[in-house]
């Protein structure tokens, strides 16, 4: 019974224990405190972008200026022409940059200056290809003058002149290989106008020396006018404007060519006119003396082409006139000559003259065989001469009988004589008398 007791007092203790420990736990506790409400957010700050500076406005517009140095560089040298696509591709480029060009924020700038970077850089590479082809362009041009200048015998007629034009052309080329384009170009233009008043001055001054004799007699004054103009060409030159030279030199060759055509057909129409060939075309005749009074009124009017073309027409109609002249004229001289043939047969030429004949003969045949073949002048020359053979013939071998007959006629009266005289010595010697 006492354990019990004692055990009961041990719980008790420890219940009282365990009780003032919870008191204990209960007065450390701190006090639940309200919550304490949010701190306000404030908005994140947003960063501005950068603005561009004036090395960077700078940079755009340089690239601009140097899209568009190359653009025009390109323009004026043909470059759209010459290479149609890489043009349009070049231009798409600086359109685009000039379409998207802004400038609101340094990336912006940035990004315009690029685009316009891209764009000089096909620009320029667009330049160079037309500069280069260009050239090579003027270099062929500058061979083909050069060479006309030539052929038309600058190197002996004209030296010091061909001396000249090639000291230009060569200051042509330093200039390219200087990267001075235009003036490079200026002075090819100005060798190849160089070149080109060379070979069109001799050869105005050849069509001079062909129409000079003629000219000076025949129309004094309008060569005279002709040189007049030949040498204010040479003026110019001397004075250095070649392109003046070169048109004034082609004037003055227009000249003496319309000189040259006009004398030659004048001289045509003298010949019909002395051959009496108007009646074989008497119409083209008519016309062609109206082109050639006109082109002598052009002339005098300073229509210097026009003058030509219309010495060139009657030229063509009196050609005309004559082709068909010869032709008919051709055929009346064979007509003629087979005439003569038919009587030289007639007094048997073929056979008392024979070799004189025959060679009557080949003439003829020859004259007949070029006749066939259109040489018309050839032929009447040949019929002309078979013609006048066979009249020989024929007067020879008439000549030739007739001196037969008269020789028989005279054989025949001395026989007859003969018989007489026998008649009288037989009655003589019967002791007759002659009757």
């Amino acid at each position: 019974m006492k354990v019990k007791n004692y055990d009961r007092n041990i719980i008790g203790i420890l219940a009282l224990i365990f009780i003032m420990l919870g008191a204990v736990s209960c007065g450390s506790t701190p006090q639940e405190e309200e919550p304490l409400p949010p701190a306000p957010v404030e908005a994140p700050v947003t960063e501005q972008p950068a603005a561009p500076g004036m090395a960077d406005l700078e940079a755009l517009e340089a690239a601009r200026a140097r899209a568009l140095a190359a653009q025009s560089l390109a323009a004026e040298f043909g470059g759209a022409a010459l290479f149609p696509s890489e043009w349009a591709n070049a231009s798409s480029l600086f359109n685009t940059a000039e379409t998207q060009r802004n400038t609101t924020t340094l990336q912006n700038t940035r990004d315009s200056t690029e685009r316009y970077i891209a764009a000089a850089e096909a620009l320029e590479a667009l330049a160079q290809l037309t500069l280069n082809r260009n050239w090579e362009n003027t270099l062929q041009e500058l061979n083909r003058a050069r060479a006309a200048a030539v052929n038309a015998g600058a190197e002996r007629l004209s030296p010091t002149h061909l001396s000249q034009a090639d000291s230009t052309a060569g200051n042509a080329r330093d200039s390219f290989n200087a990267q001075e384009y235009n003036r490079a170009r200026d002075e090819a233009q100005n060798a190849i106008s160089m070149y080109n008043s060379i070979s069109t001055a001799l050869d105005a001054f050849a069509l001079r020396d062909e129409v000079a004799g003629t000219a000076q007699s025949l129309v004094p004054d309008f060569l005279a006018r002709a040189d007049s103009v030949a040498t204010r060409a040479m003026e110019r030159w001397d004075a250095g404007d070649y392109n003046g030279a070169a048109e004034l030199i082609a004037e003055a060759r227009d000249m003496y060519a319309a000189l040259n055509i006009g004398i030659m057909a004048y001289n045509m129409r003298e010949e019909i006119d002395s051959m009496g060939f108007q009646r074989f075309d008497s119409n083209n005749f008519d016309l062609a003396d109206d082109a050639l009074f006109n082109a002598a009124d052009n002339f005098l009017d300073g229509n210097y082409v026009y003058a030509r073309t219309r010495a060139e027409d009657a030229a063509r109609r009196y050609a005309q006139v004559q082709q068909t002249a010869w032709r008919l004229y051709a055929a009346e001289r064979n007509n003629a000559a087979e005439a003569q043939r038919a009587i030289a047969i007639q007094n048997r030429a073929n056979v008392a003259v024979r070799e004189e004949f025959n060679a009557a003969q080949l003439l003829y045949s020859r004259g007949a065989t070029v006749q066939g073949e259109a040489r018309y002048r050839e032929a009447v020359t040949l019929f002309i001469e078979s013609e006048a053979q066979f009249a020989d013939v024929a007067r020879i071998a008439l000549e030739r009988r007739q001196a037969a007959e008269e020789a028989l006629i005279q054989a025949n009266q001395r026989m007859a004589e003969s018989d007489e005289t026998a008649r009288n010595v037989e009655a003589i010697l019967r002791g007759g008398t002659t009757p």
